[in-house]
């Protein structure tokens, strides 16, 4: 399992990430301070760690040279800041990658696997990172032309992949899970 820092101060976000990524199969340790989590790099042993840049305890790009400073794991930052000077300086500062809230939980996962590859695959050619496959299910839920992947945790309408955050997929997954509950116009 691969084992991600999250350093978070937003306790909301901090339990969206702590939640998605704990079922998608990676295993997490949340950290609200710049200096738990630094405390948590080497307690906790983390193969990437996603960082806000706006903690109690430091702000801005800062955060991210002290971590780096500490350590050479993948950093992603994630951020409210979304300007592109932001962007330039946190990945300047030593961030691997950079996230602007509010972002897919899709693309989190995705982009976790890429800077696991890029930063593993040099240290061993045979090394593939992939992020963690859920367990083997009933995959696919379809009603009306709209199937919910439930291993995949996507939206497919016509064919067509639904981009969703986090809480739009766990809702569709409530109205497929309790289609009675969900009815719109039926008495």
């Amino acid at each position: 399992m691969t084992r991600v820092l999250v350093v978070e101060d937003d306790h909301i976000i901090g339990e969206m990430l702590t939640l998605y990524l704990s079922e998608e199969g990676f295993t997490i340790m949340r950290a609200e301070t710049a200096a738990d989590g630094l405390k948590a790099v080497s307690d906790f042993q983390p193969e990437v760690i996603l960082l806000d840049l706006m903690l109690p305890d430091a702000e801005g790009t800062e955060i991210c040279a002290r971590f780096r400073q500490h350590t050479p794991l993948p950093i992603i930052v994630i951020s409210m800041k979304s300007a592109v000077a932001d962007r330039i300086q946190a990945i300047s500062a030593g961030a691997d990658d950079y996230l602007c809230k509010p972002f897919s939980m899709q693309e989190l996962k995705v982009r976790i696997g890429a800077v696991l590859r890029r930063t593993y695959a040099s240290a061993s050619p045979h090394y593939q990172a992939t992020a963690p496959s859920s367990p083997p299910s009933a995959a696919i839920a379809v009603q009306a032309g709209l199937a919910l992947d439930l291993e995949r945790r996507t939206i497919v309408l016509e064919g067509k992949h639904i981009e969703t955050t986090f809480s739009e997929y766990e809702i569709m997954k409530l109205f497929y899970q309790y289609p009675a509950r969900c009815s719109v116009g039926k008495n």
